[in-house]
């Protein structure tokens, strides 16, 4: 069964996608594996970094993990911000939660810097 993701996904992200799954899920080391499947090392390596770097694949499972935020601008609350629970979950399994007032732009920022785009 292919996932949201995957659809949104080009056939060469997939097939890199599954490699790199594989080469991960396996007992040998990476070079092994790679070399046992006729691929550069190099090229595993590549995509496994920019699969990352997309949300498309995560080896770390950052929902064990926190991840620190830096914002571009002081967050500042004052009578605009919402009081509420709130959480953002990536593609990747990456999740943000919220709790309390956040100021508007919060949740945008944490986007950003999580996409990589901040």
């Amino acid at each position: 069964m292919v996932s949201k993701v995957e659809r949104a996904m080009t056939e060469r992200q997939r097939y890199w996608l599954g490699h790199v799954r594989a080469a991960d899920a396996s007992d040998e080391s990476t070079v092994a594996y790679a070399g046992k499947q006729g691929l550069k090392v190099k090229d595993l390596y590549q995509w496994k970094t920019q699969l990352i770097k997309l949300g498309f694949y995560d080896a770390d499972h950052p929902s064990s993990r926190f991840v620190a935020v830096k914002t571009r601008a002081p967050i500042v609350l004052g009578s605009s911000s919402v009081s509420s629970q709130c959480a953002l979950v990536f593609p990747s399994g990456l999740r943000f939660e919220f709790q309390g007032d956040v100021a508007p732009g919060v949740i945008r920022e944490v986007m950003l810097s999580a996409s990589g785009h901040g």
